[in-house]
């Protein structure tokens, strides 16, 4: 049934795009920085899927994305628990898909009746990092402040989030022209204030991938190799900032960016 429900929205999708039988078109693997991922750790330390824990902590619809880190940690056996936090029963989304699962200890859930201040302790819970564990978090924007907040002592490649909509935590910087210089072409290109690198980039026959085009699903993501970038998304970390930028909010605090393009 699922593959046939596929089939026939591909197909309304390419006779919208106007596409026939024959044709031919590339297709990639979606983008999914936000998954159960642990095969690299597997890589260096030989392991197995059972020797890894996850430690999930979701804010109300951010327990959305969970339910398939749950599924497929079960289908691995792996151990791991989850806090889920929300004002209470009423407003506890898929609360009879995870009785099962309450019941078995492997689900806590904390109501907090609208204040932060009664409900789990975010700070307390990821205070220390556990060997052989990842953290998984998603929530709104004070949820999700707190526990990028409380994460100090885990290792950056163990920490894992995601955001619904842009972080409201970012600084309001005002917007500055700059200039943006393609390696492979040579071509230099101005950035206005009131547009983005994408957006120009478009404007002069680029094909640049984008989804959310704000910073938060790290589709746009692009190596540069001179200048220095004003970092606004919520994806990349501090090491992946001094390779990386997301061109479709990043401006720049230099006179000129190198893309690798």
């Amino acid at each position: 049934m699922l593959h046939r429900r596929l089939r026939i929205r591909t197909r309304l999708t390419l006779s919208y795009a106007g596409l026939v039988t024959g044709c031919a078109f590339g297709l990639k693997l979606p983008n999914l920085p936000f998954c159960i991922g642990f095969a690299a750790v597997l890589l260096v330390l030989g392991g197995s899927w059972k020797h890894l824990a996850a430690r999930l902590l979701a804010g109300g619809i951010g327990v959305t994305p969970m339910l398939a880190m749950i599924a497929e940690l079960e289908r691995r056996a792996s151990p791991w628990h989850m806090h889920y936090c929300t004002r209470g029963p009423a407003r506890t989304a898929f609360l009879d898909r995870l009785r099962p699962l309450i019941a078995a200890g492997k689900v806590e859930l904390h109501h907090d009746d609208g204040d932060p201040t009664r409900g789990l302790d975010i700070a307390r819970t990821l205070a220390a990092f556990e060997v052989g564990t990842h953290v998984y978090f998603c929530g709104p924007p004070g949820f999700m402040h707190t526990a990028k907040a409380s994460v100090s002592a885990w290792p950056p490649f163990n920490v894992h989030y995601e955001y619904f909509t842009a972080a409201d935590d970012r600084t309001e910087a005002v917007n500055t022209p700059f200039q943006v210089k393609i390696k492979k072409s040579g071509e230099v290109f101005d950035i206005p204030a009131d547009r983005s690198i994408v957006a120009v980039l478009r404007d002069n026959g680029f094909e640049i991938e984008t989804d959310c085009e704000d910073g938060y699903c790290g589709t746009c993501i692009t190596r540069y190799l001179d200048g220095e970038p004003e970092h606004r998304d919520t994806v990349l970390g501090e090491d992946e900032r001094k390779r990386y930028a997301m061109i479709c909010c990043a401006r720049a605090k230099s006179p000129m960016l190198v893309l690798d393009l």
